[in-house]
């Protein structure tokens, strides 16, 4: 038999052997092979920790939905239909101070917000609040209603697009 072809004695399965040309059994001490794989576990750890910090930053560099965000209209906030007879939900909408509804914030949803194909109003409280405007998308324009809960719908000429602030998702226990 040519010498370039390997073949092993595979009568004892129990030792580890490494197959040479010549047909000898070359055992490999289990010390030795626990410290290799000591070393490949913590170096493995390493290693997928390095990658998972890189994804994460990748991520976040390119996670804006948009390049170019600008406000060009926005209204008063208004109460939905639903909670109109509740006095309180009424004027804490009139006040008209609510955190979530300043142009830095609403500009924030809008870079960072998660894109549905469908409106996301299970997933998210739906609180009596909205506010409504135009906004101007990279090149797209278009009408926005935003509601405190965390989720939005934009109206462009010919398509409705929808959207939900990741970190209220699932606030309500939905």
């Amino acid at each position: 038999m040519p010498n370039n072809i390997k073949q092993c004695d595979t009568s004892m399965y129990k030792n580890l052997c490494v197959c040479s040309s010549e047909f000898e059994k070359i055992p490999i001490e289990k010390r030795n092979l626990g410290q290799k794989r000591i070393f490949i576990r913590v170096f493995g750890k390493q290693v997928m920790k390095i990658i998972y910090l890189l994804l994460i930053s990748f991520v976040s560099l390119y996670a804006n939905n948009f390049k170019e965000i600008l406000l060009l209209q926005i209204n008063n906030p208004y109460v939905l239909d639903y909670y109109s007879n509740d006095e309180v939900a009424v004027a804490y909408c009139k006040k008209g101070d609510i955190d979530y509804f300043t142009e830095k914030n609403i500009i924030e949803f809008f870079k960072k917000a998660k894109e549905y194909d469908y409106i996301p109003v299970a997933g998210y409280c739906t609180y009596p609040c909205v506010i409504t405007g135009k906004v101007k998308l990279d090149s797209h324009i278009y009408d926005f209603e935003l509601n405190e809960g965390g989720y939005a719908v934009l109206k462009g000429k010919n398509e409705e697009r929808y959207f939900g602030d990741e970190k209220l998702y699932g606030e309500c226990g939905i």
